[in-house]
């Protein structure tokens, strides 16, 4: 039952990563043009707000994934010990 419940922790954090990675491909999709960046063009604030919400999804994500990962190996480790 641990087991699964670790690897489903895991595949959640892999799943949340892949919505991030989507997100800054649609970001980048806008701030691009012909597969240059848009020179001169202003940032507007929405584009800031959107940013910044990638970049707190991320720190969220990245502290998830590492309390996740260290809980597998706490798990695997008593495992072991046994």
């Amino acid at each position: 039952a641990n087991t699964e419940r670790f690897l489903n922790s895991m595949d959640v954090q892999r799943n949340i990563f892949l919505v991030i990675q989507h997100l800054i491909q649609q970001q980048e999709t806008r701030l691009y043009k012909n597969d240059n960046p848009e020179e001169n063009a202003e940032i507007t604030t929405e584009t800031k707000d959107e940013q910044n919400s990638i970049r707190d999804k991320m720190q969220s994500a990245e502290k998830n994934y590492i309390d996740a990962k260290y809980g597998c190996y706490n798990f695997l480790s008593g495992l072991l010990n046994k």
